[in-house]
């Protein structure tokens, strides 16, 4: 819904930016309770990213390419969250604090989306 009144980009880009603050908090606590806190908070902004990336992405595609899109972008964040698992059991032995650099990409990723995301054509009819 913030999406429809406020536009995707904004709501894309909150949702990133809640998404790389509690998982930056997740790795850096040090008690159960909190890290399930703050572990639910950034899968509930988790698919916030999702839904409005992939809106973001199938208005710019032709109606006949959706599915394929859909597809692609489907797979490579599938892919992602593999990525971030298998390095998750690499680094299984050390510091929490160290895990917390994990969060840079996406960081990052917040700092060039809020620069270079264009806005939906839909929002502004």
């Amino acid at each position: 819904l913030i999406a429809d009144y406020k536009g995707r980009r904004p709501a894309t880009i909150a949702a990133l930016a809640c998404m790389s603050v509690f998982g930056a908090c997740m790795y850096i606590t040090n008690q159960y309770w909190v890290f399930l806190l703050f572990r639910g908070l950034c899968g509930f902004a988790t698919c916030g990213t999702f839904t409005t990336a992939l809106v973001l992405t199938l208005e710019y595609c032709d109606s006949s390419m959706r599915p394929i899109c859909k597809a692609s972008y489907a797979i490579c964040w599938s892919s992602s969250l593999l990525f971030c698992a298998a390095v998750g059991y690499a680094l299984r032995e050390k510091a929490f604090g160290f895990l917390a650099v994990i969060q840079i990409p996406s960081f990052v990723a917040l700092l060039l989306l809020s620069i270079l995301l264009p806005e939906s054509p839909r929002f502004y009819l």
